[in-house]
């Protein structure tokens, strides 16, 4: 019974605190946007070296046998 009365108290709470929120993020006045980078773009090549090092580290961890011994 005791847990009714809290969520009858909780649910309008929260609509409140929600809408100030709300309220409060509409009155900032409107900045403008920044300008987009435009320098130059990134080198497909470097991308594709990162990624096969990468790899290769992922396949070179996958593949090391355990060190197990014959008692496992």
């Amino acid at each position: 019974m005791r847990c009714l009365f809290t969520f009858r108290w909780l649910a309008p709470l929260g609509v409140l605190l929600t809408t100030a929120a709300v309220t409060a993020q509409e009155s900032f006045p409107n900045y403008t946007a920044p300008s987009p980078n435009t320098g130059s773009p990134p080198k497909v090549w470097l991308s594709y070296l990162v990624m096969a090092v990468l790899v290769g580290a992922v396949l070179a961890i996958s593949l090391t046998p355990a060190k197990r011994g014959h008692q496992d």
